[in-house]
Protein backbone atom coordinates (compact mmCIF):
# COMPACT_ATOMS: atom_id res chain seq x y z
CA UNK A 1 0.00 0.00 0.00
CA UNK A 2 1.35 3.45 -0.93
CA UNK A 3 0.61 6.24 1.53
CA UNK A 4 0.08 9.74 0.17
CA UNK A 5 0.93 11.23 3.57
CA UNK A 6 3.97 9.56 5.13
CA UNK A 7 3.36 11.44 8.38
CA UNK A 8 0.30 9.30 8.97
CA UNK A 9 2.63 6.43 9.85
CA UNK A 10 4.25 8.32 12.76
CA UNK A 11 3.43 6.86 16.18
CA UNK A 12 1.36 8.88 18.63
CA UNK A 13 4.37 9.46 20.92
CA UNK A 14 6.22 11.22 18.08
CA UNK A 15 3.32 13.59 17.51
CA UNK A 16 3.21 14.36 21.22
CA UNK A 17 6.94 15.16 21.21
CA UNK A 18 6.52 17.45 18.20
CA UNK A 19 3.65 19.27 19.89
CA UNK A 20 5.67 19.71 23.08
CA UNK A 21 8.61 21.18 21.15
CA UNK A 22 6.28 23.54 19.27
CA UNK A 23 4.93 24.88 22.59
CA UNK A 24 8.45 25.40 24.04
CA UNK A 25 9.09 29.16 23.68
CA UNK A 26 12.72 28.79 24.78
CA UNK A 27 13.75 27.00 21.60
CA UNK A 28 15.20 28.96 18.69
CA UNK A 29 13.30 28.19 15.51
CA UNK A 30 15.62 28.20 12.55
CA UNK A 31 13.56 30.13 10.05
CA UNK A 32 15.44 30.86 6.78
CA UNK A 33 17.04 34.12 8.11
CA UNK A 34 17.93 32.41 11.39
CA UNK A 35 19.48 29.49 9.55
CA UNK A 36 21.90 31.85 7.77
CA UNK A 37 22.81 33.47 11.09
CA UNK A 38 23.19 30.04 12.70
CA UNK A 39 25.57 28.91 9.97
CA UNK A 40 27.68 32.07 10.44
CA UNK A 41 27.85 31.77 14.23
CA UNK A 42 28.75 28.10 14.17
CA UNK A 43 31.37 28.26 11.43
CA UNK A 44 34.46 26.65 12.88
CA UNK A 45 37.04 28.05 10.51
CA UNK A 46 37.69 29.09 6.95
CA UNK A 47 40.09 26.17 6.81
CA UNK A 48 37.33 23.59 7.05
CA UNK A 49 35.73 24.84 3.86
CA UNK A 50 32.43 25.83 5.49
CA UNK A 51 32.51 29.49 4.57
CA UNK A 52 29.32 31.52 4.13
CA UNK A 53 29.41 33.45 0.84
CA UNK A 54 29.31 36.78 2.66
CA UNK A 55 32.70 36.22 4.30
CA UNK A 56 34.65 34.91 1.33
CA UNK A 57 36.12 38.36 0.65
CA UNK A 58 37.30 38.84 4.25
CA UNK A 59 40.60 36.91 3.83
CA UNK A 60 41.45 38.95 0.73
CA UNK A 61 40.77 42.22 2.55
CA UNK A 62 42.70 41.00 5.58
CA UNK A 63 45.67 39.97 3.44
CA UNK A 64 45.84 43.35 1.68
CA UNK A 65 45.56 45.18 5.01
CA UNK A 66 48.29 43.07 6.62
CA UNK A 67 50.60 43.72 3.66
CA UNK A 68 49.92 47.46 3.91
CA UNK A 69 50.72 47.39 7.65
CA UNK A 70 53.92 45.46 6.89
CA UNK A 71 54.99 48.07 4.33
CA UNK A 72 54.26 50.94 6.74
CA UNK A 73 56.28 49.27 9.52
CA UNK A 74 59.25 48.79 7.17
CA UNK A 75 59.09 52.42 6.03
CA UNK A 76 58.89 53.58 9.64
CA UNK A 77 61.96 51.47 10.46
CA UNK A 78 63.92 53.02 7.59
CA UNK A 79 62.95 56.52 8.71
CA UNK A 80 63.92 55.71 12.30
CA UNK A 81 67.36 54.47 11.26
CA UNK A 82 67.92 57.57 9.12
CA UNK A 83 67.02 59.77 12.07
CA UNK A 84 69.39 57.93 14.43
CA UNK A 85 72.31 58.39 12.01
CA UNK A 86 71.39 62.08 11.57
CA UNK A 87 70.45 61.64 7.92
CA UNK A 88 67.09 63.28 8.61
CA UNK A 89 66.58 66.70 10.14
CA UNK A 90 63.52 68.43 11.60
CA UNK A 91 60.80 68.79 10.58
CA UNK A 92 61.18 66.08 7.95
CA UNK A 93 62.15 63.42 10.49
CA UNK A 94 59.01 64.00 12.53
CA UNK A 95 56.79 64.13 9.46
CA UNK A 96 58.11 60.80 8.20
CA UNK A 97 58.16 59.04 11.57
CA UNK A 98 54.69 60.13 12.62
CA UNK A 99 53.33 59.80 9.09
CA UNK A 100 54.52 56.21 8.58
CA UNK A 101 53.41 55.32 12.13
CA UNK A 102 49.95 56.67 11.35
CA UNK A 103 49.91 54.57 8.17
CA UNK A 104 50.29 51.43 10.29
CA UNK A 105 47.10 52.03 12.26
CA UNK A 106 44.21 51.47 9.86
CA UNK A 107 45.72 48.45 8.03
CA UNK A 108 46.63 46.84 11.35
CA UNK A 109 43.11 47.37 12.69
CA UNK A 110 41.47 46.03 9.52
CA UNK A 111 43.70 42.95 9.48
CA UNK A 112 42.92 42.19 13.14
CA UNK A 113 39.22 42.69 12.47
CA UNK A 114 39.48 40.21 9.60
CA UNK A 115 41.32 37.78 11.88
CA UNK A 116 38.47 38.00 14.39
CA UNK A 117 35.90 37.51 11.64
CA UNK A 118 37.49 34.29 10.35
CA UNK A 119 38.63 32.94 13.71
CA UNK A 120 37.43 29.42 14.63
CA UNK A 121 34.40 29.55 16.91
CA UNK A 122 36.32 28.07 19.83
CA UNK A 123 38.87 30.94 19.72
CA UNK A 124 36.42 33.83 19.40
CA UNK A 125 37.03 34.89 23.01
CA UNK A 126 40.72 35.39 22.26
CA UNK A 127 40.10 37.13 18.94
CA UNK A 128 37.59 39.42 20.66
CA UNK A 129 40.17 40.32 23.30
CA UNK A 130 42.70 40.98 20.54
CA UNK A 131 40.21 43.25 18.79
CA UNK A 132 39.57 45.22 22.00
CA UNK A 133 43.27 45.95 22.47
CA UNK A 134 43.62 46.72 18.76
CA UNK A 135 40.96 49.42 19.09
CA UNK A 136 42.73 50.81 22.16
CA UNK A 137 46.01 50.90 20.24
CA UNK A 138 44.39 52.68 17.32
CA UNK A 139 42.74 55.26 19.58
CA UNK A 140 45.91 56.14 21.49
CA UNK A 141 48.31 56.43 18.59
CA UNK A 142 45.92 58.10 16.15
CA UNK A 143 45.28 60.83 18.71
CA UNK A 144 49.02 61.29 19.21
CA UNK A 145 50.10 61.32 15.56
CA UNK A 146 47.25 63.58 14.46
CA UNK A 147 48.24 66.11 17.12
CA UNK A 148 51.94 65.94 16.21
CA UNK A 149 51.38 66.25 12.46
CA UNK A 150 48.54 68.78 12.47
CA UNK A 151 49.41 70.94 15.47
CA UNK A 152 52.93 70.56 16.87
CA UNK A 153 55.08 70.28 13.73
CA UNK A 154 53.37 73.18 11.88
CA UNK A 155 53.80 75.38 14.98
CA UNK A 156 57.62 75.24 14.89
CA UNK A 157 58.24 77.26 11.68
CA UNK A 158 55.61 79.76 12.82
CA UNK A 159 57.47 80.28 16.11
CA UNK A 160 54.43 79.16 18.08
CA UNK A 161 55.95 76.04 19.62
CA UNK A 162 55.77 77.48 23.15
CA UNK A 163 51.99 77.70 22.77
CA UNK A 164 51.68 73.96 22.11
CA UNK A 165 54.64 72.75 24.17
CA UNK A 166 52.39 70.57 26.32
CA UNK A 167 51.35 68.66 23.18
CA UNK A 168 54.88 68.00 21.93
CA UNK A 169 55.95 64.36 22.10
CA UNK A 170 59.22 64.53 23.98
CA UNK A 171 60.54 61.90 26.45
CA UNK A 172 58.15 61.49 29.39
CA UNK A 173 55.71 64.11 28.13
CA UNK A 174 51.94 63.63 27.99
CA UNK A 175 51.86 62.32 24.43
CA UNK A 176 55.00 60.26 24.97
CA UNK A 177 52.99 58.29 27.54
CA UNK A 178 49.98 58.13 25.21
CA UNK A 179 52.22 56.67 22.50
CA UNK A 180 53.59 54.15 24.98
CA UNK A 181 50.11 53.00 25.94
CA UNK A 182 49.32 52.51 22.27
CA UNK A 183 52.19 50.11 21.63
CA UNK A 184 51.62 48.28 24.89
CA UNK A 185 48.05 47.68 23.71
CA UNK A 186 49.37 46.45 20.36
CA UNK A 187 51.50 43.92 22.22
CA UNK A 188 48.47 42.63 24.10
CA UNK A 189 46.51 42.49 20.84
CA UNK A 190 49.08 40.18 19.28
CA UNK A 191 49.32 38.14 22.50
CA UNK A 192 45.59 37.36 22.47
CA UNK A 193 45.56 37.06 18.69
CA UNK A 194 48.18 34.31 18.87
CA UNK A 195 45.60 31.95 20.40
CA UNK A 196 43.63 32.01 17.14
CA UNK A 197 46.34 30.17 15.21
CA UNK A 198 46.83 26.43 15.23
CA UNK A 199 50.11 24.57 15.11
CA UNK A 200 51.70 23.71 11.81
CA UNK A 201 52.18 25.48 8.50
CA UNK A 202 51.62 29.21 8.23
CA UNK A 203 49.69 29.18 11.51
CA UNK A 204 52.84 28.11 13.36
CA UNK A 205 54.85 31.04 11.98
CA UNK A 206 52.06 33.54 12.59
CA UNK A 207 51.64 32.30 16.15
CA UNK A 208 55.38 32.55 16.76
CA UNK A 209 55.67 36.11 15.49
CA UNK A 210 52.54 37.22 17.35
CA UNK A 211 53.95 35.81 20.60
CA UNK A 212 57.35 37.34 19.82
CA UNK A 213 55.75 40.73 19.38
CA UNK A 214 53.93 40.30 22.69
CA UNK A 215 57.20 39.37 24.40
CA UNK A 216 58.62 42.71 23.23
CA UNK A 217 55.93 44.59 25.17
CA UNK A 218 57.87 44.79 28.47
CA UNK A 219 60.91 45.99 26.50
CA UNK A 220 58.82 48.67 24.78
CA UNK A 221 57.48 49.74 28.18
CA UNK A 222 61.06 49.97 29.49
CA UNK A 223 62.13 52.12 26.54
CA UNK A 224 59.28 54.54 27.14
CA UNK A 225 59.19 54.65 30.93
CA UNK A 226 62.84 54.32 31.96
CA UNK A 227 63.74 57.56 33.79
CA UNK A 228 66.40 58.58 31.27
CA UNK A 229 65.79 58.08 27.55
CA UNK A 230 68.77 57.34 25.33
CA UNK A 231 69.64 56.02 21.88
CA UNK A 232 70.83 52.81 23.56
CA UNK A 233 67.33 52.28 24.92
CA UNK A 234 65.87 52.95 21.48
CA UNK A 235 68.17 50.31 19.96
CA UNK A 236 67.07 47.89 22.70
CA UNK A 237 63.58 48.13 21.29
CA UNK A 238 64.72 47.61 17.69
CA UNK A 239 63.68 43.91 17.55
CA UNK A 240 60.10 45.21 17.59
CA UNK A 241 60.61 46.10 13.93
CA UNK A 242 61.23 42.40 13.23
CA UNK A 243 58.41 41.00 15.37
CA UNK A 244 55.81 43.55 14.22
CA UNK A 245 56.64 43.30 10.51
CA UNK A 246 56.97 39.50 10.76
CA UNK A 247 53.55 39.30 12.42
CA UNK A 248 51.96 41.21 9.56
CA UNK A 249 53.64 39.30 6.74
CA UNK A 250 52.70 35.97 8.37
CA UNK A 251 49.15 37.21 8.91
CA UNK A 252 48.96 38.11 5.22
CA UNK A 253 50.11 34.58 4.32
CA UNK A 254 47.56 33.14 6.74
CA UNK A 255 44.81 35.01 4.94
CA UNK A 256 46.18 33.90 1.56
CA UNK A 257 45.96 30.30 2.71
CA UNK A 258 42.42 30.94 3.92
CA UNK A 259 41.50 32.37 0.50
CA UNK A 260 42.65 29.21 -1.26
CA UNK A 261 40.75 26.99 1.19
CA UNK A 262 37.61 29.11 0.97
CA UNK A 263 37.56 28.91 -2.80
Amino acid sequence: MVLDDWSATLPQSTWEDKARVARDTTRIRLTPPNRACHRLLTTHSLHNGKVPPGVRDVPKIGSLAAMAAFAAIVLYGIAQVLQVVNALRPPLDGILLYGFSLCIVIPFMISMLALHYVAPAETRFWSSAALIFTIMYGTYVTLNYAVQLATVIPAAPQHRLDEVRVLDQTPHSLFWDVDALGYICMGFATLFGSFVFRSGGVDKWAKGFFIGNAVMTPVIALVYFYPTFSISLLILGAPWLVTASGSMICLALYFKNAQVTAN
